[in-house]
């Protein structure tokens, strides 16, 4: 009973100080907007529900972006954001998701630093991009991060060979804010996580519970490689890629250890994260059809379970594939992306340290997202994810208007819904609107 209350509190410890558990992603964008830019954005929240006795959020972000040009021999790339969020309810202020400088030839390409291929088609469900990173504002809001390391390409006629060695770990960043890591007191402060239990049933009483974080020495964390090669064959009906990876995986599994306080009426929880490898093969493709495609991927992950860890700690290996089709070249026609997604775990299922104590995703995904532009000044947007059975989901409605030529305003409705044992479910409570503005320099 005691280790199901811990293991219950600490499935929040996916978010420990800056590691953030994996997600859905409502924003699902198909690549990195490579638009040099410099954005200056605030967001206004109103939710449903209040949350330390207030129902607004303020966010007010900058966000800079620079890249050369796509023809041009000596390449760079930037893509940077900063925030300052009111309450601060996020472990991280700022995040480089892309930085990089290299050459290039009309065959050649090598790029040197946190680089992020445009590998995949949607970002946010893509299966041959669960090994890299991305930050987190919170379940609705993420940004895909690229690897830091060497990144090599030849192109042929109608091939392409990439390589991207990376002798640096960084795992994901962002999520909700705790304080007292490393302390003797651990504290929730985001609406995004449930409050943490400091009281648990023991015996015939109740025994207080406090919790101890030790976060891994930085070296043990960053001084770990990992390999991705790629093969993609290309023409005008469409493409077609293998992808093989051996990497650390940005999610932390959580080791639990509980032990009665000597001399004192306390359970302590000592909890510490663990970064480990696991190898992947992926495969994607489309097929192009007038004004837009139908895509397709699929990857098999294969964790590694060492024998040092706990038996809650083991992770099975899983399936993963994607379905879909993107209207998006056809200006007579809108925006449109919907698909389907489907995750698989494979083997005899075991427990681990982000349990089903706190609801996982369906595995079955339903998608899609419209963007109409009813006058050339406005646009409408419409996003919705939900399961195959339509308990649980959420769905985000906008509408957005050019007032200049560099700014922009939009508001908008945030719906989550789901039953209690659902993902989108828990989080019911934090339906909202918004009002956004965005000036661009």
């Amino acid at each position: 009973m005691v280790r199901r209350l811990i293991l219950f509190a600490f499935a929040v410890s996916f978010f420990l100080l800056s590691y953030v558990q994996a997600g859905s992603l409502i924003f699902f964008h198909e690549a990195q907007n490579n638009i040099p830019a410099v954005e200056l954005e605030t967001n206004q929240y109103f939710y449903t529900s209040q949350y330390r006795e207030s129902n607004f959020e303020q966010r007010y972000s900058l966000s800079v972006k620079a890249y050369s040009e796509k023809d041009q021999d000596f390449q760079y790339g930037l893509a940077s954001y900063f925030w300052k969020l009111e309450p601060s309810e996020v472990a991280q202020w700022f995040e480089v998701s892309e930085l990089f400088v290299g050459f290039q030839t009309p065959s050649w390409q090598v790029k040197l630093g946190r680089v992020l291929p445009q590998w995949g088609n949607l970002h946010s469900y893509s299966p041959v991009l669960k090994n890299f990173p991305y930050f987190s504002l919170d379940p609705l809001s993420n940004i895909q991060e690229g690897l830091v390391g060497a990144y090599f390409s030849y192109r042929g006629k109608k091939t392409k060979v990439e390589f991207l060695l990376s002798p640096l770990f960084i795992p994901l960043l962002g999520g909700p804010r705790l304080e007292g890591v490393g302390e003797d007191h651990l504290e929730v402060w985001s609406r995004w996580l449930p409050p943490l239990l400091y009281r648990a049933k023991m015996g015939g009483g109740i025994l207080p519970v406090d919790y101890t974080v030790t976060l891994p020495k930085i070296v043990n964390v960053l001084f770990q490689n990992g390999a991705i090669v790629r093969w993609g064959a290309h023409n005008e009906v469409g493409s077609f890629s293998v992808h093989a990876a051996s990497v650390i995986n940005p999610s932390p599994r959580i080791r639990i250890e509980e032990k009665l306080v000597p001399h004192k009426p306390e359970l302590r929880a000592y909890l510490s994260p663990e970064f480990h490898r696991e190898e992947m093969i992926g495969l994607d493709g489309q097929i192009n059809f007038l004004g837009g495609s139908f895509f397709s991927e699929a990857s098999y992950v294969r964790p590694r379970n060492p024998h040092s860890l706990l038996e809650n700690m083991y992770k099975n290996a899983s399936f993963k594939t994607l379905l879909g089709i993107k209207i998006a070249n056809a200006s007579w026609l809108p925006h449109w992306i919907a698909g389907l997604s489907y995750e698989k775990i494979l083997g005899q299922k075991t427990v681990d340290s982000t349990p089903g104590f706190l609801p996982h995703k369906s595995p079955f995904l339903f998608f899609t997202s419209l963007n109409l532009k009813p006058f050339h000044w406005s646009e409408l947007g419409f996003m919705t994810e939900t399961d195959s059975e339509f308990k649980e989901g959420v769905l985000r409605g906008s509408f957005g208007f050019f007032t200049f030529d560099s700014f922009s305003l939009s508001l908008g409705l945030d719906v989550l819904w789901g039953e209690d044992d659902t993902y989108w479910g828990q989080f019911r409570a934090h339906d909202r609107m918004w009002l956004k503005g965005t000036y661009v320099f």
